[in-house]
């Protein structure tokens, strides 16, 4: 969506300062889904919450591509941004699931390696669309396709039991104990710093 935020503002008559707003509703969807995703997970099971963002992502998506109002756009970027928090997190946790061997270090890095192809291919191919004449909605439908897909994996992981069961005896601790651990503290603060600075220059490049 950062490819084509000047084709947003010009679609929706939106500013600058309006078009801020998108970000700002994704993320604070995002970030509560995270954490409530995060403690269901530990309670129950991964891979459902995993198949309800696929869907969120998917209805987002569609919602926005078919938008007729800012306003509606942004309801759509809420539902992403939840599907978006659910998601994530839980995605390292699946691949440690699937990967409880010796392979988990590979497995991850990889993940990670596949992240930084499509955050560069993704806004990459947009532009291609967008020069060729082809409307910036494409690129929300083919979003809500791979998400659709992404759910009929899920779907299979579930089937087959592709996940570690939860341990009766596992007992999750309370949230501020993972607040007031040091480690987890500075950690936690490099990532935000790091995130920020790409969302910010990711969201905002294609702007100016």
């Amino acid at each position: 969506m950062e490819a084509s935020i000047n084709e947003i503002g010009r679609t929706y008559h939106a500013s600058t300062s309006l078009l801020g707003w998108l970000f700002m509703v994704f993320m604070g969807g995002f970030f509560f889904a995270m954490i409530l995703g995060g403690r269901h997970a530990d309670k129950h099971r991964k891979l459902p919450a995993m198949l309800v963002s696929c869907i969120l992502l998917a209805a987002g998506a569609c919602i926005f591509a078919w938008a007729p109002s800012f306003p509606m756009a942004l309801l759509a970027m809420l539902v992403m941004g939840i599907g978006g928090g659910l998601g994530e997190g839980l995605a390292v946790v699946v691949i440690s699931d699937i990967y409880p061997d010796d392979s988990r270090t590979a497995m991850l890095n990889w993940s990670q390696v596949m992240y930084a192809i499509g955050a560069v291919l993704g806004p990459s191919v947009m532009h291609l669309i967008l020069r060729i004449g082809i409307s910036w909605r494409v690129g929300l439908i083919v979003t809500a396709i791979i998400s659709v897909m992404s759910a009929l994996i899920t779907c299979l992981g579930i089937a087959t039991r592709r996940e570690m069961p939860v341990r009766h005896d596992q007992q999750p601790g309370h949230w501020r104990e993972v607040i007031h651990d040091p480690i987890v503290f500075w950690l936690a603060m490099g990532i935000l710093l790091y995130v920020g600075q790409e969302m910010g220059q990711a969201s905002w490049l294609a702007a100016y």
